[in-house]
């Protein structure tokens, strides 16, 4: 079974795939992929360098400088699609190649709708959390981050209301570490008798 986890920013769905994996799934994380086709891909360094311009690149160390991109991308929806239609292509095949072969695998993709990607899904997963314990997490996680962009990378991504709607299962996440945990368990055992 293929299962997609997602969740805005600072909703706690890595937290959620961390006890999905101390459960026994195994649990590919999108973002991760990102990063490893930032790294290794120069089709997409080139393509983000045309696209947003020198600033997005760090020639120093032929790399995406994924913080300026950040800022260029969550300021603007039309920049944070065009980033996802150069990198999400590469996303998939390297989702699927790393899926081949494994049964009961959990895709954590905060773009799962967004992408498309959930059609594959047999199954699918939305952690939210309240605007205000967002913004919380969001600035105790990434000092020096102002209140404003803070607010700008929760707005720029799709309602959260509008993901549950299209998701299988919901997990609200604005209490304690051992409430998603009770709840990501309660969800492996739904899965799991159906």
């Amino acid at each position: 079974m293929l299962i997609g986890l997602t969740g805005n920013i600072a909703t706690g769905k890595s937290a959620a795939a961390s006890f999905f994996k101390a459960l026994g799934a195994k649990v590919i994380d999108a973002d991760k992929v990102v990063h490893k086709i930032y790294a290794e891909s120069i089709v997409v360094k080139l393509n983000i360098l045309f696209a947003f311009g020198i600033s997005s690149i760090d020639f120093l160390h032929l790399s995406v400088n994924r913080h300026k991109l950040a800022k260029i991308v969550f300021a603007d929806k039309n920049q944070m699609q065009k980033l996802e239609s150069i990198v999400w292509p590469y996303v998939d095949k390297e989702i699927a190649r790393l899926v081949r072969g494994n049964e009961n695998t959990i895709i954590e993709a905060a773009l799962l709708f967004e992408s498309g990607m959930d059609k594959k899904m047999d199954k699918t997963i939305m952690v939210c959390a309240d605007k205000d314990i967002q913004l919380k997490r969001i600035l105790k996680r990434n000092k020096g981050l102002s209140k404003e962009d803070a607010l700008k990378r929760i707005n720029i991504q799709m309602p959260q209301d509008k993901k549950a709607k299209k998701a299988d299962y919901v997990i609200s996440n604005n209490g304690s570490l051992n409430n998603l945990e009770k709840q990501v368990k309660n969800i492996r055992f739904l899965i799991q008798s159906h």
